[in-house]
């Protein structure tokens, strides 16, 4: 049915995507008549504060763990990676702590605060779970990947139920989603068969250098990427609350949990398989990122014309009339979704050929772009959500062009 190993591995992750998205497209219903608004909102706003830290806890070199020949010079990586995490875990607790009030506030986020050992929590977990990622990406152990996607959302759907049923707060949301990611974590360390206790600990000097890239430009690329899909919840909390910041939320999960089926189906493969193309001929890299585009253009069709025509008779019929607003949401950011379901598995590109200023310049750009956007269209939550959906599909387009012009460039060289 496959005519290549590449299609066979989009296949496995697509499969485990898929069955996570049933899982939770069946589970949410119940989370929304257990958990209000507000509970949502507070719940993922502790989310985007971990997320923006956790994209530097390592400064990324747990990405390069999958582009090494050698298998030494990757668990070199792999050691270099678990001691800045535990070096950045140890100075974010201690900055959290003097002056975490402050560095709140400047994020819109102040109540923030009152959960910093959670969010510390949150940092290091996040990051373990990036480097077993990656390296199970290296040994190219798709299955494995697969069945994370279903693992995970039983995990953190089913808690979320259980502890709600007890007590509705957002830590039953919290609690449930950290320890979905701690045992998949723990799976993929143990399904990688590598012996963390044997890591070496000398002569790390050289990837330090060698990969130095990834700390001085990708992590403050990952940082500023990261801090630009979380500004919405960020100015939404601070120009309308936790309650709409909630129903933002609900409208994301249900762009999200299709779209990721098709995009981290997509994400994990290219990355492997385009640094391997990369390494033996240039024109290979082309060739597989024109195919990825195409098709992930073709098939983002389908639920783009889907959520425009459906959303909001769906969202009523499925999670009821409190929830509607969530509907509209998702219609009027959908065609930014769109651009981005095309541009997230192929933006990884500029680290395949080492052009990763390129990416930084282009996603500050964005980010200033985006904020004067919703910013100055902050009126009401529709007119923010459109800036955001505008600025947010020119920014992808643009994005794409430019991978594939460097990567013509970079051939023609």
């Amino acid at each position: 049915m496959f005519k290549s190993e590449y299609n066979k591995n989009i296949s496995k992750m697509f499969t485990g995507s898929l069955l996570g998205a049933v899982i939770t497209f069946t589970t949410l219903p119940i989370l929304t008549r257990i958990y209000n608004h507000e509970e949502f909102g507070n719940f993922q706003i502790i989310v985007s504060v971990i997320a923006l830290f956790a994209s530097i806890s390592s400064f990324k070199y747990e990405m390069a763990i999958v582009l090494p020949k050698q298998e030494e010079d990757a668990n070199k990586i792999i050691s270099v990676s678990l001691l800045i995490l535990i070096f950045t875990t140890v100075i974010l607790s201690v900055i959290f702590m003097l002056f975490g009030q402050q560095l709140f506030n400047l994020l819109n986020v102040g109540n923030a605060n009152d959960f910093t050992p959670l969010i510390i929590i949150g940092i290091f977990i996040t990051g373990l779970y990036q480097i077993s990622a990656n390296l199970i990406i290296r040994q190219k152990k798709f299955g494995q990947l697969s069945s994370n996607g279903i693992i995970r959302p039983i995990i953190s759907n089913i808690g979320g139920i259980t502890v709600g049923l007890i007590k509705p707060t957002f830590f039953g949301l919290y609690i449930s989603q950290i320890l979905g990611q701690i045992i998949i974590t723990i799976f993929n360390f143990r399904k990688s068969r590598l012996n963390l206790i044997k890591l070496p600990k000398n002569n790390l000097k050289n990837v330090l250098n060698k990969y130095k890239k990834f700390a001085f430009i990708n992590s403050p690329l990952e940082f500023i990427n990261t801090y630009s899909l979380q500004l919405p919840v960020l100015l939404i909390t601070f120009y309308f609350g936790a309650g709409t910041v909630g129903i933002y939320m609900v409208a994301e999960r249900l762009l999200n949990t299709p779209l990721n089926i098709i995009g981290q189906s997509f994400q994990k493969v290219y990355y492997k398989e385009a640094s391997d193309a990369y390494q033996k001929n240039k024109d290979e890299l082309l060739i597989t990122y024109k195919n990825t585009v195409k098709k992930l253009a073709i098939i983002g069709v389908f639920p783009l014309l889907t959520v425009l025509l459906t959303a909001q008779v769906a969202v009523k019929l499925v999670l009821g009339d409190e929830w509607i607003e969530a509907g509209v949401f998702m219609q009027i950011l959908m065609v930014g979704y769109y651009f981005r379901l095309i541009n997230a598995p192929v933006s990884i590109t500029f680290s395949i050929i080492k052009r990763q200023e390129i990416g930084l310049i282009l996603v500050i750009v964005s980010l200033c772009v985006r904020w004067g956007s919703m910013v100055l269209f902050s009126q009401s939550i529709y007119s923010i959500l459109t800036a955001l959906m505008v600025s947010s599909a020119l920014f992808y387009f643009i994005y794409t062009l430019f991978i594939f012009y460097f990567i013509k460039r970079d051939n023609n060289s």
